[in-house]
């Protein structure tokens, strides 16, 4: 929770400070997509920690039991979080590189389709994040508008610095759901 307000009161406070000096915007956006990955990352190494101490419940015979269960689940998260990782590192290489146009419609899919493996891994995981599983932000994951309208809203028509800082706060939000998810399982075994 501290992770998700830090990252939330740093993205609102740099987004601020932006808005009035439309000279420095560049810089600034440069700035936010440097702290999403400096977030990106901690959240990574947090995540791949925990994936080791739910291995080595494994071992121990006390957690053995229940950690069959519940590792199974964290092992199809992160091959379903690594997956949607992949995609959105290419979609970024490819914006830094003008190589290749990304795709919105593409993104958008993927991102439900993980959306949903995720909440389906188990009910008491769906219970758990259900209101908190936001791929983008609040807005973009509750919103009645029609798939054309979401992308246009948060993919068209916008700078590289601007998408850059999309794909980063997109990833970070996964990052983050990757970790409630986890630790939510490690606490289910005792």
């Amino acid at each position: 929770m501290k992770v998700i307000l830090f990252v939330f009161l740093t993205t609102a406070t740099l987004l601020l400070s932006c808005s009035n000096n439309h000279g420095t915007k560049p810089i600034s956006l440069k700035a936010i997509n440097d702290s999403l990955t400096v977030s990106n990352d901690n959240l990574k190494r947090q995540n791949d920690s925990i994936y080791k101490v739910l291995e080595g419940k494994l071992q121990n015979e006390k957690t053995a039991q229940t950690a069959s269960l519940w590792f199974p689940k964290a092992k199809y998260l992160q091959f379903r979080s690594e997956e949607i990782y992949k995609y959105i590192d290419t979609a970024i290489s490819n914006l830094k590189s003008d190589s290749v146009q990304n795709n919105a419609d593409s993104l958008f899919t993927k991102l439900d389709f993980y959306k949903g493996k995720i909440l389906r891994i188990d009910p008491d995981i769906y219970n758990d994040i259900k209101y908190s599983a936001e791929i983008i932000t609040h807005y973009f994951d509750s919103v009645k508008l029609s798939k054309k309208e979401q992308l246009d809203l948060y993919f068209s028509n916008k700078s590289k610095d601007e998408q850059l800082l999309i794909l980063n706060q997109t990833k970070n939000n996964i990052e983050i759901i990757e970790n409630k998810t986890l630790i939510f399982c490690n606490n289910k075994i005792e």
